[in-house]
């Protein structure tokens, strides 16, 4: 009897723990704020005063459990500050979907701005303040729209995450006049 008790405690502990810690992580998967590209990563360009890589051979991955279209990593002064994940969804449902999973693995939102069927819109903050990550699923308003996204995907909404150290991106912006 006193196993079961002291293995319900352990289990109500680490709940608890899980709990306390709400919001995205530092960093993604296997690279944190701050690191240096890793060996296996392709520079694609500079944006915005970032220089943006992609993972060799994994431009296209699995996120949140659904294929997405794309994954990017950006750096600023050699150092992770950036990952953009975007994917191709032919119906709302997909986008809620991503919404709900996001919610699950990151908690309440702290900004949460959904127009059923239009738009979903998400942002989050981690507990130390450091990592902000957001998340946005739009309709396309038109299919003969041309930008370089819309080209990329023949699918009726796009969704994607953002996941930043702040304090890093805010200063890419100031440095390079944005």
């Amino acid at each position: 009897m006193r196993i079961i008790v002291v293995v319900i405690l352990i289990n109500l502990l680490c709940c608890n723990a899980m709990a306390a810690s709400p919001g995205p992580k530092d960093g993604f998967r296997d690279i944190y704020w701050g690191d240096a590209p890793l060996p296996d990563m392709l520079h694609l360009k500079k944006e915005h005063g970032m220089d943006v890589y992609s993972k060799s051979g994994q431009l296209r991955d699995r996120v949140a459990s659904i294929d997405n279209g794309m994954i990017t990593y950006h750096f600023y002064n050699k150092k992770f500050c950036r990952v953009e994940i975007m994917w191709p969804l032919l119906e709302y449902s997909e986008a809620n979907a991503i919404h709900e999973i996001l919610k699950k693995e990151w908690g309440k939102p702290e900004y949460n701005v959904t127009y059923p069927g239009k738009l979903i819109h998400l942002e989050w903050m981690s507990e130390n303040g450091r990592t902000r990550s957001s998340y946005a699923a739009m309709k396309k308003v038109d299919k003969k729209e041309k930008n370089p996204i819309s080209e990329l995907f023949d699918k009726n909404w796009l969704a994607s995450i953002f996941i930043d150290d702040k304090a890093c991106v805010e200063k890419a912006i100031s440095d390079n006049g944005l």
